[in-house]
């Protein structure tokens, strides 16, 4: 179970910060500006669909002692994905 803590109604090109999505994406800058009430003094774990994952956003929510799980689009990894063995004998869904 979680805690529904801060939200974020979009409201188009202007809900978050030019220079943060330019930085981290707009699933990023999202993330940045809804993290941004969660207090650094305790360890928080951020779960997210692919959307809001990416390698841009991950140091700056380190920063902020907090730590996110989520599916990673392998377009948004600077091509970390192509070094990881290839799974040619898994079957889809598997």
């Amino acid at each position: 179970m979680g805690l529904f803590r801060f939200f974020l109604i979009y409201t188009g090109a202007d809900t978050v910060p030019v220079e943060d999505k330019q930085l981290y994406g707009l699933g990023g800058a999202v993330a940045k500006h809804l993290v941004g009430t969660i207090p650094t003094e305790k360890l928080t774990h951020l779960f997210t669909n692919r959307y809001f994952a990416g390698l841009a956003i991950l140091d700056y929510l380190v920063s902020r002692n907090v730590y996110l799980t989520g599916t990673e689009m392998t377009n948004r990894t600077n091509g970390v994905a192509e070094s990881f063995p290839k799974h040619t004998c898994v079957e889809r869904g598997s």
